[in-house]
């Protein structure tokens, strides 16, 4: 883990709570976001039907508090993209942390449920050239895909918990790129330190992309939400609003 500063916020690359007062995409700055270049709009080939509405924000029994602001959901497919101001280079020496959180409120038994974050290089046209983390209901998995290629895990996810997806992605000059991803339950325990152990590891890439455009696919007939998209230079920039001292004794005494 990268050395900073002890300040998990001033750690952070970008920030993205989904504090609208309409559906996205719409004109405007949300409250508190930071890191961004330009605003959110739809995604190539996003059917312009489908509407990305901000909802009520997600909550897990460990965050310091609950924040009035909102998450991105949509139940149908389409997707959101929207520009860092600081793109990530893979052809040099470089850490990178990320967290969300994701929920699926319901589900058919054969309809697709799956939700999808991607990094792209604006300049690359090929569409299997991205990094992308996926959750998907339908399967029961947690995948990563990196250059066309990818690993799984199978975990039992379910409708009506908010889960939170936390990781790092690890870029190397003379060296492969590799992503470590860790999923945690509603109730389970956030590593306060960067853990030694990760839900799905990516097979090493060597890609020498420059990730300057962030995606958010939604495959899906059910609703699906993302909401608390971070970025960061540490683990704990990404993590520190869920491990804290208190939150085994709020996981013990809130349920999900």
């Amino acid at each position: 883990c990268p050395p900073g500063d002890g300040d998990p916020d001033r750690e952070l690359l970008a920030y993205e709570p989904f504090t609208y007062a309409a559906a996205l995409p719409c004109a405007g700055r949300g409250i508190d976001e930071l890191g961004w270049s330009g605003d959110w709009t739809r995604s190539t080939k996003c059917d312009d039907a489908t509407r990305f509405a901000v909802v009520g924000d997600l909550w897990r029994p460990q965050m310091k508090s609950r924040r009035q602001g909102g998450a991105v959901a949509a139940d149908r497919r389409g997707g959101l993209s929207r520009r860092w101001e600081r793109p990530l280079r893979t052809d040099r020496d470089d850490v990178a942390y990320f967290s969300y959180l994701v929920r699926c409120e319901r589900r058919t038994a054969d309809a697709p449920c799956d939700l999808q974050v991607v990094l792209r290089d604006s300049r690359v046209g090929e569409p299997h050239r991205k990094w992308a983390v996926t959750v998907s209901w339908s399967a029961g998995k947690a995948a990563i895909c990196w250059e066309g290629g990818g690993n799984c895990s199978s975990i039992p996810v379910e409708p009506g918990k908010t889960y939170l997806l936390a990781g790092k992605i690890v870029c190397g000059r003379e060296a492969p790129d590799q992503t470590f991803l860790r999923l945690y339950a509603p109730r389970q325990r956030v590593d306060a330190e960067e853990p030694s152990s990760w839900t799905v590891v990516s097979r090493p890439v060597i890609s020498g992309l420059t990730f300057d455009t962030v995606q958010v696919q939604f495959n899906t007939t059910m609703p699906l939400l993302l909401d608390e998209l971070r970025f960061g230079s540490t683990w704990s920039s990404v993590t520190s609003p869920y491990a804290h001292a208190d939150a085994d004794r709020a996981t013990a005494s809130v349920r999900d």
